[in-house]
């Protein structure tokens, strides 16, 4: 047996839901022998996953870089686990590979080696378009944005709709920022006590909540809002952006709440957020928004939201920003599980791709992959995702819609990072836009320089 663990005694650990493996010597495998894959809860018991890495004979027999994927076990809990009756050491997150060798003598599996790099699990929603650090230069240089070309993949799930590893995308909202611009920027602020940045402050807002352990998420907490019958607008969490980090947010945002309502009916519950900046209370205060269904994992849609650098500067910077989420109920008692607070950014490019036909054989699954094409003029803006076929023909699976004030732009000179957000319904035409951190995906990005005129040696 092999065994994967996050040591939960370590700063920001927490559950994972991927590993990433780059295979030199593969495995082979003899009669019956097999790898079959299981996880901790004070027993080894089986895992559903999705493996990369089986190219059709068991794990690992395929070389190169592969990944596996599964959705966190509500009863996975950090523990010292045992490997052959002999307790590991650490205390964390386990899971693992077990070598099953029936009758009769002989079937076994050669052991895969793995190379290059150490094997990690996938914790960052975005992609760096950083300097090319062999040729000491950028990777996209020029003195206009270079068109692009995106190849989205989703490696999670298994063989999409109806299968035992449900985890395809039918919409990849995608925002553009230069890392300049705040190097300690995220997109996604944790609506709990864990993996935030230092200037990062998440409290309650009343004595209703409370940070649960909740081993489904990707902090392993939640923040748990409890309102009573006919609560008036209450605060449920605060967000503080100190100073200096909060410099790093001013811009323009696709704000998104992932959240969960628990127990009572569509519209019992009313959502919105305020937003202040330095010394004003409230400065902002958004929409508000009902959950569309009791279902897990939902996004809550905010539109835009501007955290401005102008009047708000006190020596240069305004010293905080702060995010107040608040709730009303309107009938019943239920319970609020607040994951993420996510700022995608809009201001230097950004798109929505939605698959218009939804459920209906068409989401971005193991065998097709979205192409958000610019680089050909007649493809400008369009999107589409294409099959993959056995003999390497490429042919269009279906059009999705795009919502994008412009064609796909890296920016010039500039170091800079691609923030994604990716979502699935299970019907078309429906707002049921459930968000589950599980989705793995990969990225190929192709950029094309362009000249509005003669140049000299760049």
């Amino acid at each position: 047996m092999i065994a994967f663990g996050i040591n939960t005694a370590l700063a920001g650990s927490g559950p994972f839901c991927s590993l990433v493996f780059d295979i030199g010597t593969a495995a082979t495998y003899a009669g019956a022998a097999e790898l079959d894959w299981v996880y901790w809860n004070g027993a080894w018991v089986p895992l559903t996953i999705k493996d990369n890495t089986n190219g059709g004979t068991g794990s690992f027999d395929t070389a190169g870089v592969n990944s596996i994927h599964w959705i966190q076990p509500a009863d996975w809990t950090p523990q010292d686990a045992t490997l052959n009756a002999v307790a590991v050491g650490v205390t964390g997150y386990w899971i693992g590979a077990m070598c099953d060798i029936p009758a009769p003598p002989g079937d076994a599996i050669t052991t895969a080696t793995q190379q290059h790099r150490s094997v990690y699990s996938i914790v960052w929603p975005y992609v760096d378009i950083f300097p090319d650090t062999n040729a000491g230069s950028l990777q996209v240089g020029g003195d206009v944005p270079a068109i692009t070309q995106l190849e989205f993949r989703n490696r999670s799930d298994n063989l999409g709709v109806g299968t035992a590893l449900n985890l395809y995308a039918n919409r990849v909202i995608m925002g553009l920022r230069s890392y300049d611009r705040g190097p300690d920027f995220s997109a996604y602020i944790n609506l709990c006590l864990e993996q935030n940045h230092a200037n990062i402050t998440c409290v309650a807002g009343s004595a209703l909540t409370t940070f649960p352990v909740d081993h489904t998420t990707a902090t392993g907490m939640v923040a748990l809002f409890n309102p009573g019958v006919g609560e008036p607008w209450t605060t449920s969490v605060r967000v503080q952006i100190a100073d200096p980090l909060a410099w790093d947010y001013t811009g323009t945002f696709h704000m998104f709440l992932r959240a969960f309502q628990s127990g009572g009916a569509v519209g019992d519950v009313m959502i919105r957020i305020l937003m202040g900046l330095g010394s004003h209370q409230v400065t902002y205060t958004s929409s508000t928004q009902v959950f569309t269904t009791t279902n897990a994992w939902q996004l809550l849609d905010f539109g835009q939201i501007t955290i401005p650098q102008g009047p708000f500067l006190s020596s240069d910077r305004f010293i905080e920003a702060r995010f107040q989420i608040q709730a009303s109920t309107l009938n019943g008692t239920p319970n609020l599980y607040l994951y993420e607070l996510i700022l995608i950014p809009v201001d230097e490019w950004a798109g929505d791709f939605v698959d218009t036909s939804n459920e209906a054989g068409t989401p971005i699954i193991e065998d097709a992959f979205l192409s958000v094409n610019s680089l050909i003029p007649k493809f400008d803006l369009r999107s589409v995702v294409w099959l993959i076929q056995p003999a390497l023909t490429e042919r269009i699976r279906s059009v999705w819609l795009p919502i994008s004030a412009g064609p796909v732009i890296l920016q010039a000179n500039a170091r800079q990072r691609l923030w994604f957000l990716t979502l699935r319904t299970f019907a078309a035409g429906s707002a049921d836009w459930r968000c589950e951190p599980y989705i793995g995906s990969t990225l190929q990005v192709t950029a094309n320089k362009r000249y509005l005129s003669m140049r000299g040696d760049r």
